[in-house]
């Protein structure tokens, strides 16, 4: 009978069941070691949209330049320290060495060391922000190529392609030739 049906905990009853050790796992979005063709398409069309709007918003040469060169970095220290598991720390870390990096190229051999020492720790505050910041874009192309990934191709995210299962060895290799 219904009636004989009891709940120990009903509020308990109410909530779905989660798996605990999913519901802590969130997927960060960074740069991966390898680029498909619809990923290298996103990336390119992202680094146009940069481009065009600074310029339309009357950016410098030199602007551009530190701008990109920032988002490179920041990308690239992604996909190198993917073993980390935490792309916005390295994104920070990247946005503080290249920060420290340029206001030690821009100082010229500054005649007072201490400035140079204050401009660096500065500097290296505004670096972190940045650099997070370009972490949250390199994580949205990315996130915006899967998005296209699946929808556009059909295909479910985190699939092995062809390049996957390629191997190390060099197609013009006549090891196969007796």
């Amino acid at each position: 009978m219904i009636s004989d049906f009891h709940v120990a905990n009903p509020q308990a009853a109410l909530t779905p069941m989660r798996d605990p050790q999913r519901a802590n796992q969130k997927k960060l979005y960074s740069a991966p070691r390898r680029f498909d063709l619809s990923t290298m398409l996103v990336v390119t069309s992202a680094y146009a949209v940069l481009f065009a709007g600074m310029k339309s918003l009357d950016f410098g040469n030199t602007a551009i330049v530190v701008v990109a060169g920032l988002i490179t970095l920041v990308g690239a220290a992604q996909s190198v320290f993917d073993s980390w598991q935490n792309p916005r720390v390295v994104s920070v870390l990247a946005g503080v060495a290249y920060s420290a990096a340029i206001t030690v190229l821009e100082s010229g051999g500054s005649r007072f060391p201490g400035y140079l020492v204050w401009a660096i720790i500065a500097n290296s505050i505004f670096g972190a922000f940045m650099g997070y910041f370009c972490g949250v874009l390199v994580g949205g192309v990315f996130l915006v190529s899967e998005f296209l990934r699946t929808t556009l191709l059909g295909r479910p995210p985190n699939t092995q392609t062809a390049a996957d299962d390629a191997t190390d060895e060099s197609p013009w290799n006549d090891s196969t030739k007796s």
